[in-house]
């Protein structure tokens, strides 16, 4: 009897610490200890392990998986209209790009 209330007192407060640290509380019986020390401890060694495990699965899926911007090889284009729309600032902004364009034409 006496087993039995300490395992219901361990197991209600490492699903306190569990839920505190969003551990699965699916697994907390298999990290009850034989004391509030114990499982205390043996919660942490678990929240290290998932926490590592995760990192390294978001590392793994950034270097495969990361995005790669576009090159920014594409100048923009303007229209005869729209250069003569512009002011004098805007065209000095987007002098290059000005200029390929009239280099195209």
């Amino acid at each position: 009897m006496k087993q039995e209330k300490l395992r219901e007192r361990l197991t209600s407060q490492a699903i306190k610490i569990a839920s505190s640290k969003n551990l699965p509380l699916s697994l907390v019986d298999f990290f009850i200890g034989a004391d509030e020390d114990s499982t205390i401890a043996n919660l942490a060694v678990f929240e290290q392990s998932l926490n590592l495990a995760v990192q390294q699965q978001v590392e793994q899926r950034l270097k495969s998986d990361g995005y790669t911007p576009p090159a920014n090889s594409a100048a923009k284009t303007f229209t005869l209209d729209a250069i003569k729309g512009m002011s004098h600032d805007e065209i000095n902004k987007n002098w290059d790009e000005i200029k390929q364009t009239l280099q195209n034409k």
